[in-house]
């Protein structure tokens, strides 16, 4: 396996591993003209491994920009993004039997082992990856300075999960002691309040680097811990780790009692507000949604019949928003003026109840 050498991770070592293997019988038969689930599976996996990067470890490029002539994908700090697809890829295939790309598999699964650093966290690397400082919009999110590494809190919820598929499907305890050792560190630099906890900013860690305390984030960050509170809550549910189910709860709490994302009503809360002359406050689609989704999994897991209802009245809410027989929702809600954008976001997925 090749392995692009500009691009120096914090951790240099690839130890030997195996990925998942598909054990099963191919044949052709004739179904009903419906709806087909493996078909489904196979196209997303056809989408969500062919928009690679062959020249930087099968990195996904994050945007297409169809209108373009040519057309043309391109790279910015997006492509984290990636990490959605690093457990659902596998799982995917395991509904369809498809072995389209495998080597982007293993590039993922080589590219994960080498972003985490020895205090559990998984970094960034800018070095052979310049894209890694270049946000397409909305910069005034990332202020923070970033050094050569650093470690996004929020995507490490995903890059939990996808350790933990890799351990079920192919039985190798490494994947399991990586994703809790992950657990481990995020407790340990969550801003604890007691019954609840948060990260401050941007939530972006440097190698060695403590908490960073400070007062509630602005609601344009209010977002950055659901996703390691998936990760963490995956982790509890596969792995019966205890550490990894206080850790979800304090996060939820902040997110039901403080982020703003929960309107007494149980709607879609604020998540950007933005200034060109008129003030234009926003509900993002995808964190309300994300939020409510995992609130129902805890929910249902430590039987909180609080949580099932608040994801119960958002997901009511939401789909008045959207085209439920198309599938179209779109990104964003203006609050002040009831109109909603006619851009869609695909990056809704998720890895439920693993």
């Amino acid at each position: 396996m090749e392995r692009n050498r500009d691009i120096r991770y914090i951790n240099s070592g690839i130890p030997p591993f195996k990925t998942p293997q598909l054990n099963g019988t191919y044949y052709f038969d004739d179904i009903p003209d419906t709806l087909d689930l493996a078909e489904r599976a196979s196209l997303a996996v056809h989408g969500i491994t062919e928009m690679t990067d062959p020249d930087s470890n099968c990195e996904s490029y994050i945007a297409v920009l169809c209108g373009a002539k040519p057309p043309l994908m391109y790279h910015d700090i997006n492509d984290r993004c990636e990490a959605k697809c690093y457990a659902s890829t596998p799982l995917l295939r395991t509904v369809c039997g498809s072995v389209e790309n495998g080597h982007v598999d293993r590039q993922r699964m080589a590219t994960l082992m080498q972003m985490q650093g020895g205090d559990g966290l998984f970094y960034e690397t800018v070095a052979g990856r310049p894209w890694a400082k270049d946000f397409g919009f909305g910069g005034e999110v990332y202020k923070q300075q970033l050094g050569a590494f650093y470690a996004p809190i929020h995507m490490l919820g995903r890059w939990c999960e996808a350790a933990l598929v890799y351990w079920k499907l192919t039985g190798d305890q490494m994947w399991k002691e990586m994703a809790l050792k992950a657990v481990l560190r995020a407790t340990e630099l969550l801003v604890d309040r007691g019954s609840y906890g948060y990260y401050v900013g941007p939530g972006c860690f440097m190698p060695g680097e403590g908490v960073q305390d400070g007062p509630l984030p602005p609601n344009s960050l209010t977002h950055v811990p659901i996703w390691t509170a998936i990760g963490a809550l995956a982790a509890y549910r596969m792995t019966g780790f205890e550490p990894a189910l206080a850790l979800t709860q304090k996060i939820a709490e902040y997110l039901v009692r403080y982020s703003g994302l929960i309107t007494p009503d149980g709607d879609f809360g604020v998540t950007h507000t933005l200034v060109d002359g008129t003030t234009v406050t926003l509900r993002h689609f995808h964190t309300n949604t994300l939020l409510r989704g995992f609130l129902l999994d805890l929910g249902l897991t430590v039987n909180n019949k609080e949580y099932v209802g608040l994801a119960k009245s958002g997901y009511s809410f939401g789909k008045r928003y959207g085209d439920t027989l198309m599938g179209f929702f779109p990104e964003f809600l203006d609050t002040k003026n009831g109109a909603y954008g006619m851009t869609c976001e695909i990056c809704v997925g998720r890895l439920d109840r693993a």
